[in-house]
């Protein structure tokens, strides 16, 4: 179902469209050589038609001649961005599960061959995020061995870092938030394993169906929004009104929007 490219094929899709539409960043942490593949140009039928939706923070390890590939999620878009997001799509598809659109930066960790476990945005390690994810699994240990169980499984654990550096909601602390899982290996997202969570922070769900959500979505305040998981694995963000009136404010007073 999930199409892993490999570093080469990332590099052709680079190529393949005009500077910024996909693009590589390379790094350095702690001596090892990283690629982060990301986009800032693209649009959906650019994803579509080179199939490259893992192209929002795919990064490769080069390490011992090989490039290795660490995911994190694959791309989705909002409900009616594009043509192919309509309501009309997605109101007959079974529900999996409707989660809290929570207000921060997504957010995962990789373990370094010196065997130091180190966290990574969709470009990088070294921003203030980093320094504060890599802070609170230091600090805490029940995240720190649920993070190393989960690298050695080949599991990547998807989340939310809020707290650092509002953007429009508030949040009383610094926390990591478990979004989802998904095996490295084959993309696959992840609904259960062996490993008790007791301690670990988990995104809130919602109750409500997809048409009540769409419907609160117009009224409903200090709340950024939810996102769909359907049962085949897609992806649908919904976001409130009140939200996009707000980003909407933050671009003219300041030009800044919150993706």
């Amino acid at each position: 179902m999930y199409k892993i490219p490999s570093y080469e094929e990332c590099v052709d899709i680079c190529n393949k469209y005009p500077p910024k539409t996909f693009y590589e960043k390379k790094k350095i942490c702690q001596g090892y050589n990283f690629s982060f593949f990301s986009y800032r140009l693209a649009e959906y039928r650019h994803f579509l038609e080179s199939n490259a939706f893992e192209m929002k923070g795919l990064t490769f390890m080069h390490y011992n001649g090989v490039s290795k590939p660490y995911l994190m999620f694959n791309k989705f878009w909002e409900l009616n961005q594009y043509p192919e997001f309509k309501y009309e799509n997605f109101k007959n598809k079974p529900v999996k599960k409707i989660m809290v659109k929570e207000d921060g930066n997504l957010i995962t960790f990789i373990k370094l061959p010196n065997n130091q476990i180190v966290s990574r945005l969709k470009e990088g390690f070294n921003s203030s995020f980093n320094r504060t994810a890599n802070k609170i699994i230091a600090e805490n240990k029940k995240y720190y061995d649920f993070i190393n169980w989960c690298i050695e499984n080949e599991i990547v654990p998807l989340f939310e870092l809020v707290g650092e550096n509002r953007i429009i909601l508030k949040y009383d602390n610094n926390e990591l938030i478990l979004l989802n899982l998904r095996n490295n290996l084959t993309g696959e997202y992840i609904d259960n394993i062996p490993y008790n969570m007791d301690g670990i922070t988990t995104v809130k769900t919602e109750d409500y169906t997809f048409d009540e959500i769409i419907k609160l979505s117009e009224t409903l305040e200090n709340k950024e929004g939810w996102v769909v998981q359907f049962q085949d694995d897609t992806f649908l963000k919904i976001k409130t009104k009140w939200y996009f009136e707000f980003s909407d404010y933050l671009l003219k007073k300041y030009g800044i929007r919150k993706s």
